[in-house]
């Protein structure tokens, strides 16, 4: 199943009583396309069409459509959890290595989806964490951790290298970023790369 089909078949069981036009109009695709996929998820049983009158329609999620629903949204939670679990342990081993480096502060530069698991973890190892907007500068043993949602600039470099098999990350083919000896930027939207 295409993720509009899914998208319009969500928005089928929460609302009843939408249209073709406002499922289009919702959803951000044309009438032709909307129509053609709600001929498709009725072909494929997930939905019930019933015409009310010449102009009307109705549509009704099936009960295979309820459980294809659930289904997908068990399987992302899954893919969800199993992502944070190895992410927290990624920058775990991080962390600690920056510890070990001499590093005393973190601070996170901007907005990211993962400031509570970095905020823990520091806490955990022993980091001071703080928050700070763009364009921080860091102080000796501080290192900033510049959020995945903003773009590094061309003139700041990015050392990244591959871990060799066996030196504890949960993946050998995953880029790990590290600020070079005299660098005290590490990129969010490199470390966090899952190959």
């Amino acid at each position: 199943m295409h993720e509009k089909e899914l998208e319009i078949l969500e928005h089928l069981h929460q609302n009843n009583g939408l249209h073709q036009r406002d499922i289009s109009r919702i959803v951000g695709l044309s009438l032709g396309m909307t129509n053609a996929i709600l001929k498709r998820l009725a072909k494929k049983g997930f939905l019930m069409v019933r015409k009310v009158n010449n102009r009307n329609i109705t549509y009704i999620v099936s009960p295979a459509g309820v459980e294809e629903i659930s289904r997908r949204s068990y399987n992302y939670f899954k893919r969800t959890i199993k992502n944070i679990v190895y992410y927290k342990e990624h920058l775990r081993q991080t962390l600690e290595r920056l510890r070990e480096r001499g590093i005393k502060r973190v601070v996170l530069e901007g907005e990211s989806d993962v400031d509570f698991i970095i905020e823990h973890l520091c806490t955990k190892i022993g980091l001071q964490f703080r928050r700070a907007a763009g364009g921080y500068q860091p102080e000796g043993d501080e290192l900033v951790l510049v959020s995945e949602n903003q773009d590094p600039t061309p003139a700041e470099g990015l050392a990244v290298s591959i871990p060799k098999a066996g030196e504890g990350f949960p993946s050998p083919s995953l880029a790990e970023t590290e600020p070079r000896k005299d660098d005290q930027r590490l990129y969010l939207r490199t470390l966090l790369v899952r190959r």
